[in-house]
């Protein structure tokens, strides 16, 4: 039987100030602005769908996903990280 996995992204339940490992995703997110990387994958790899997400979101998602050590599922933390969307699309300009 598998374990149960529990995101401990915040060390206060119910805050809404920004898990420590956002740093690490402003820091990312910034150098892939300057680098041009988001704009590429948007011209690169436009979505065919019109109710997917566009590429750029993808690649945030999953840097966010990575940047908060990426155990448990990309559905749990996308669940968990729902409170802070917002702000850390923010980040990303979006």
């Amino acid at each position: 039987m598998a374990a149960a996995v529990e995101f401990v992204i915040s060390s206060k339940p119910g805050s809404t100030a920004l898990p420590p490992w956002a740093s690490e995703f402003a820091l990312l997110v910034r150098e892939m602005q300057e680098q041009g990387v988001l704009e590429r994958a948007q011209r690169q790899g436009p979505c065919r769908r019109s109710d997917a997400a566009d590429v750029p979101s993808i690649v945030l998602f999953l840097l966010a996903f990575f940047c908060c050590g990426g155990k448990g599922g990309q559905r749990g933390f996308g669940e968990h990280v729902g409170r802070w969307r917002e702000r850390l699309a923010a980040m990303a300009g979006r």
